[in-house]
């Protein structure tokens, strides 16, 4: 029980952080106009917000999208 809530807070941690580190990556591609960190931080967001939406909408994006384990 311990394991898994400890997991739970670990994974919900790291998406966080995530998500913050590609906002300020989208912010600081703005500030000093560099088109590479804008899209650094569009991936960094979508890796987050593309499997949630899919989830919530009961699409199998392990089927669609072959993407490995590795990149997660």
């Amino acid at each position: 029980m311990f394991g898994i809530l400890t997991w739970m807070v670990l994974a919900l941690t790291l998406m966080l952080c995530q998500f913050i580190v590609g906002i300020f990556l989208i912010i600081a591609g703005i500030k000093y106009r560099k088109s590479l960190t804008i899209i650094a931080g569009l991936i960094s967001i979508s890796l987050i917000v593309v499997p949630i939406i899919c989830i919530g909408f009961g699409i199998d994006s392990e089927g669609t999208l072959p993407i490995s384990g590795i990149l997660y």
